[in-house]
């Protein structure tokens, strides 16, 4: 049995099940594990987030006493481990000024998880994204004295490269969800980062076997937060030329998302009387919908506000039978094997992913085949289990430190 503290930027959350399931199977196998929320800010769509059984959760509390005190004490009780993450911080934020107040803000996050964890005994750090939540992970096993390990999920970086080949260097295991994510750990430095998929747990996903049931028109789902990355709008301009050429349909978007006004602006513009967004639901809901969507489309694409990795819609769809349409981009090729598992669109491209919907809802020896061909890809690759189960051993194998 291992102690473990899991870094998170927040929790519970809707956008993030990944994390929750990790963190949940790791209990499962009689782990403890605490969440370290790090943001002070809750996040409004927490309530619909999972909830992880049996995990002790803390927060921290933002305020001018607080940090005095916290930095203070970890100022005189570990100054060697202050001293060299404090000479990293101030590096950082002279090549990155931008992230400067982020950077400062992880600082005193870190040591005020120091002066509230120093003596619970962890044996572990764990950390998904290699920016806020690595870093803290880092600085903090250099005040504590005991590993960690971190997962990648995207490939865009805000913080310096030299930092981050730190925080890399540094991890007993490092994790890329995709070939893409453990490219740049090589990058990076890492010496043998492990490629280890987000998994779902498939008992809680039905598989069917046959389209009976589904819904007459065919539904089309579409679920994610409601962001530019997510190419939801360019979902929607597909929407508008399947609507004129047929077949008939209709279409739900389940997420929220500061995108919500322009969404509902296009919506109207485009005449699309059949497209629905439907908010933020929790995980059963979530079921339910997929339970008689006859394709879900993933339309991500590039965005300055960030990138996907792999969407666990996408592996979650996978794992119920539901066929799928994405696009080329990121790590989705990965999962998502043209015309094998799934069909792929060029990102941001209309008319492309146009067609590749009207395709599949036209073709229904193209759903079965590319149904049968991603759920073998699942409980292959993707079953939390058995990925947990790689986690456990792997830090089974880097034996914790003494604590200090």
């Amino acid at each position: 049995m291992k102690n473990i503290l899991y870094i998170t930027s927040q929790y519970p959350t809707l956008t993030e099940t990944f994390i929750a399931r990790e963190m949940q199977e790791l209990v499962n196998q009689g782990n403890n594990v605490t969440i370290a929320v790090i943001r002070h800010k809750k996040s409004s769509l927490g309530h619909a987030g999972i909830i992880v059984d049996s995990a002790q959760v803390i927060r921290h509390p933002l305020s001018f006493s607080n940090i005095l005190l916290n930095t203070a004490y970890a100022f005189f009780t570990a100054p060697t481990a202050y001293a060299r993450c404090l000479a990293e911080l101030i590096q950082d934020c002279i090549r990155r000024p931008k992230y400067s107040l982020a950077s400062i803000y992880m600082f005193l996050s870190v040591c005020w998880l120091y002066k509230n964890t120093r003596y619970k005994g962890f044996d572990w750090i764990r950390a998904h994204f290699l920016h806020t939540e690595a870093i803290v992970a880092h600085w903090l096993s250099i005040f504590l004295d005991i590993p960690y390990a971190i997962t990648a999920h995207v490939v865009n970086l805000y913080h310096s490269t030299e930092l981050l080949r730190q925080v890399v260097a540094n991890a007993s295991f490092t994790i890329g969800i995709s070939h893409q994510s453990v490219k740049l750990l090589y990058e990076l430095g890492a010496e043998h980062p492990l490629l280890i998929r987000n998994g779902v747990d498939l008992e809680q996903f039905h598989y069917r076997i046959s389209e009976e049931g589904l819904n007459e028109p065919p539904l089309i789902l579409a679920i994610g937060s409601l962001l530019p990355m997510k190419g939801f709008d360019v979902l929607l301009r597909a929407l508008s030329t399947l609507q004129k050429e047929g077949p008939p349909f209709e279409c739900s978007i389940i997420g929220e998302g500061h995108e919500r006004n322009n969404l509902e602006l296009l919506i109207q513009n485009l005449s699309l009387s059949h497209v629905y967004l439907a908010g933020p639901l929790p995980f059963s809901k979530v079921t339910y919908y997929l339970a008689r969507a006859t394709i879900l489309v993933m339309p991500s694409q590039s965005s300055k506000q960030g990138i996907d990795g792999i969407p666990t819609v996408l592996i979650e769809a996978m794992a119920s039978g539901v066929p799928v349409v994405s696009t080329c981009f990121a790590g989705i090729p990965d999962l998502v094997i043209n015309e094998y598992s799934g069909l792929l669109a060029e990102p941001g491209d209309e008319n492309d992913l146009a067609r590749k919907i009207k395709w599949l809802l036209e073709d229904s020896c193209l759903r079965a085949r590319l149904r049968e061909n991603a759920i073998r890809m699942i409980r292959s690759d993707y079953d939390l289990k058995k990925n947990g189960v790689t986690i456990s051993m792997f830090m089974d194998s880097y034996p914790s430190k003494e604590k200090t």
